[in-house]
């Protein structure tokens, strides 16, 4: 038969009786118990002697060496909030506190207790107060004899005329705008300037006169296109003109692309991966891709590194399509000039109008122009009698700065013609990974990938490089780490506790499988020091 009876940890069941063994050494019997000297039983009930960790000037009481508390007295006193007077410690040693009692506070205990006993006019006469009511040493309310004469008002404990409204009320009274004006009481108040910035303060009203030109009130309203009113109310119009693809929405050139991703996508030549559309938004392609194939500049094949403009580079493409080395169709980025056709993946140059034609397309007046491809035409001479040809107009002069005429032709860089047909310089603004196309700053970057993910300081996933174009990283991490975003990094999830659990520790700190600090609960009674986490 088998017996139910089943022996406590510690014990083994020889000869059908449960026996207990404590094989455990005195002192690891009394570092469990946390005793510092004195004896202890150990779980048989066995009296085990510790070794005497006491100084010579402590007796051993209860297993434990005598009590110091080593709080100085007020940190005893905060910690019991006590205002003053005595209090026991920890030690039940009586300590002294700082008397934080006021003037007319007395300590009663170890609370400081408020107590004010002079009349109710003679704390008036203390605060010097006419009439209404003060607060006494202790915060209670104490009433004053009233001893204003008409037309003289109590206001608050000084008599006096009052006239109660805030002093935008009296000015909205009075219609004021600005600057200052007398109240009932002949007192000065201050008005809140309603002026704008261009507005004048004149008897205190607000004179409206907007210096501003139409571009910059345009400016300074957000506004890119339409009309706008100014700080006085007056419409101006806006010099900005919207691309071909955009509307002028509230003063915005707002752009919508209402093709599909897909239709983006084909007209991009993309047959997987992500592309933007003319508005610059993030459009998702089908993966067309085979199983054996990865998606590298948005084509499926054998990876080239180099992006399409390289490609084209390398081949002396201007425009069109040619065939990178693993035999995929690249799109150049060159877009030829309204009079050129690509040709060859070059931009052939023809333009077929007649020389008045170009002049009067130019503007020219009289003299000689180039057209499109560069070829110089002769203008029918328009000037009267009495007028000069200059720069192929008739007495003509662009009186707007270099900048201006570039930015209203939308000039990024290069050279432009202004209304007189007069050369103008523009400034320079394309970036580092730019170039300037006629007047166009195009975007090329022209790096390996990995030398982006190095810029970057990429250890693995894919990152942007200067034009937007997703690289991809080699995977630099090594076991047990893993890539996270761009970076490589370990993440151990279990939370403190259950580190501290798992690594059997009662207290203190451990290491998680990273390397991590993890601060465990402290699981030691107040008699217990914590020593290699037990």
């Amino acid at each position: 038969r088998t017996c139910p009876g089943v022996c406590e940890p510690f014990q083994d069941c020889e000869d059908n009786l449960c026996v207990c063994e404590d094989d455990r050494l005195d002192q690891e019997v009394c570092d469990a118990l946390g005793a510092q000297c004195g004896t202890v039983v150990d779980l048989c009930n066995e009296e085990r002697t510790c070794e005497d960790t006491c100084a010579p000037d402590e007796d051993c009481e209860n297993n434990l060496c005598d009590c110091e508390d080593t709080r100085d007295d007020q940190t005893v006193c905060d910690d019991v909030d006590a205002e003053c007077g005595e209090v026991l410690d920890s030690c039940n040693v009586a300590r002294t506190c700082d008397d934080q009692c006021g003037a007319f506070e007395d300590c009663d205990v170890n609370e400081c207790i408020c107590e004010d006993d002079r009349l109710d006019q003679e704390v008036c006469d203390a605060a010097g107060a006419q009439c209404g009511e003060v607060a006494d040493g202790c915060g209670d309310l104490r009433t004053c004899e009233d001893t204003c004469t008409p037309p003289d008002e109590c206001g608050g404990i000084f008599c006096g005329c009052e006239d109660d409204r805030l002093d935008q009320e009296v000015c909205d009274f009075l219609g004021a705008q600005c600057g200052t004006v007398l109240d009932d009481c002949d007192a000065v108040r201050t008005c809140d300037d309603q002026c704008e910035a261009f507005e004048d303060c004149v008897g205190n009203l607000c004179s409206c006169e907007d210096p501003r030109d139409d571009a910059t009130v345009c400016d300074d309203a957000d506004a890119q296109c339409g009309e706008v009113l100014d700080n006085c109310e007056v419409e101006r119009n806006c010099p900005g003109v919207c691309e071909p693809f955009e509307d002028c929405e509230d003063n915005l050139c707002v752009c919508e692309d209402t093709r599909d991703d897909q239709t983006v996508c084909d007209d991009e030549g993309a047959f997987c991966g992500t592309v933007v559309d003319d508005c610059n938004e993030e459009r998702t392609c089908d993966d067309q891709c085979e199983a054996f194939e990865d998606c590298v500049g948005n084509l499926c094949s054998c990876e080239d590194p180099r992006d399409d403009a390289t490609v084209c580079d390398d081949a002396d493409a201007e425009c069109g399509e040619v065939l990178d080395d693993c035999e995929v169709e690249r799109i150049c980025p060159g877009v030829c000039e309204p009079f050129q056709d690509c040709e060859d993946n070059l931009c052939v140059c023809e333009d077929d109008r007649l020389d008045q034609e170009v002049c009067d397309a130019q503007g020219a007046q009289c003299g000689t122009v180039v057209d499109d491809c560069n070829q110089e035409r002769t203008c029918e001479d328009q000037c009267e009698p009495f007028e000069d040809c200059e720069n192929n107009l008739c007495g003509c002069e662009d009186i707007r700065d270099d900048q201006t005429v570039c930015d209203d032709a939308d000039a990024e860089c290069g050279e432009v013609r202004d209304s007189c047909n007069v050369a103008r310089t523009c400034d320079d603004q394309c970036g580092a990974f730019e170039a300037c196309d006629v007047i166009e700053c195009v975007c090329s970057d022209t790096r390996l990938d990995q030398e982006v993910c190095d810029a970057a300081g990429a250890e693995c996933g894919e990152v942007a490089d200067e034009c937007g174009a997703m690289r991809i990283c080699a995977d630099t991490c090594t076991p047990p780490q893993e890539c996270g975003g761009i970076i490589c990094g370990c993440e151990d999830t279990r939370d403190d506790q259950e580190v501290c659990d798992d690594e059997g520790a009662q207290c203190g700190t451990v290491l998680d499988d990273c390397d991590g600090v993890r601060t465990c609960a402290d699981q030691c009674e107040v008699f217990e020091d914590c020593e290699s986490n037990l």
